[in-house]
């Protein structure tokens, strides 16, 4: 054991970094869009696959060794499921048919235990650290379908960076090194299960240490300033998908806070509006107890949509025509938090009074530009 005794925990420092990205995420609110959530499912999955790892190197028996390794075939499957997830969705409007490669993930997970390893070999004589002998029947179509996944979402991402670099090559650069940190924790994460596969010798536990690398550069690129140029510029590459009509600014109870609509559009009285809205917000939660606590995100009829997002005590609703994205909604979630941080003191000691919020006019007015 003695030769491995520093290998054996050292995924642990390759998990500790995909974790604290996970952690900061969470702590910035990202993971009220598809494409932020599926970001975050692929750095607790490479998380997840470190810590399998660490615990699979330190297994004292076989019968141990085969759950923990079904642990960290299970986390590096999702990992893959969610590259591809988050490239798909951040290239291009995301579809729920993108589900679909959940049905090959779901297969291989439900098999791993029974099915992908033929047996465990030591490396210490008789004990820990334990190293997988695979089936390779089961395993090459495993390989095959992440190789799948990772090339897709890949793909995805190369194609955002291309199309990025001619409007904002800061940006680009951003996506960049997102890239390539997945391409290094991919390479990092599969090296050794490949080189087993194919060579049939035990080899040194490397699988998932090296994640702490791709694991340091995506911390690098998910910072606030970051991430909001990011959102810039997506926006300005999909602001064509739709094209906004209105915005609406509501406080919690319904009152209307603030309107804005574009000249030529013609609609309804904006108080009647926002209490129409507030009613099918209180008949959904009233109808329906498990939507408690959350709120309706958006409402579809013939050309137009209405999209809304919640602040800690306001509503941004636009009306639109087109397609909603991810990217759009980001823009209502940072709009929305800058309002409400310039008038905590008042939205806290609400009175119903409109004038009392600064900053309103603004708000609406840089929603309406950003189709």
């Amino acid at each position: 054991m003695a030769p491995y005794s520093f290998i054996m925990w050292s995924p642990l420092l390759g998990a500790a970094a995909w974790l604290a990205v996970a952690a900061y995420l969470l702590t910035q609110q990202r993971y009220r869009t598809w494409t932020e959530v599926f970001f975050l499912g692929l750095c607790l999955g490479a998380g997840a696959y470190g810590v399998s790892d660490a615990i699979f190197f330190n297994m004292g028996d076989p019968a141990s060794a085969r759950i923990a390794a079904t642990a960290s075939l299970t986390s590096l499957t999702f990992a893959s499921l969610f590259i591809f997830l988050y490239g798909v969705s951040l290239y291009h409007r995301f579809r729920g048919l993108l589900l679909l490669a959940l049905l090959p993930v779901g297969f291989f997970v439900v098999t791993f235990y029974e099915e992908m390893f033929s047996g465990f070999t030591s490396l210490s004589e008789g004990g820990a650290p334990y190293v997988p002998v695979y089936n390779p029947t089961w395993l090459y179509p495993w390989i095959v379908v992440l190789g799948t996944l990772v090339l897709g979402g890949m793909y995805g991402v190369l194609r955002t960076f291309l199309e990025l670099r001619s409007l904002s090559p800061r940006v680009a650069r951003r996506i960049g090194i997102t890239l390539l940190g997945l391409l290094v924790a991919v390479i990092a994460g599969s090296a050794t299960n490949t080189y087993l596969a194919v060579t049939g010798n035990p080899a040194p536990p490397l699988f998932s240490t090296a994640l702490v690398l791709p694991g340091v550069l995506i911390f690098f690129a998910v910072t606030p300033s970051a991430l909001e140029r990011l959102n810039t510029a997506l926006l300005r590459r999909t602001a064509s998908q739709y094209d906004i009509k209105g915005a609406f600014l509501t406080f919690s109870d319904g009152t209307l806070i603030g309107s804005r609509l574009v000249p030529e559009e013609r609609m309804i009285d904006p108080d009647s509006f926002s209490a129409t809205l507030d009613v099918i917000q209180n008949f959904m939660r009233t109808s329906f107890p498990t939507l408690r606590g959350k709120w309706l995100k958006s409402i579809r009829h013939g050309d137009y949509t209405l999209v809304m997002e919640r602040g800690g005590h306001t509503f941004l609703t636009l009306v639109l025509g087109g397609e909603e994205n991810d990217q759009l909604r980001r823009k209502m979630i940072e709009s929305l938090n800058g309002f409400e941080a310039a008038n905590e003191e008042v939205l806290v000691k609400w009175r119903g009074v409109a004038k009392d919020a600064r900053g309103v006019d603004e708000l609406l007015s840089t929603m309406l530009s950003v189709s």
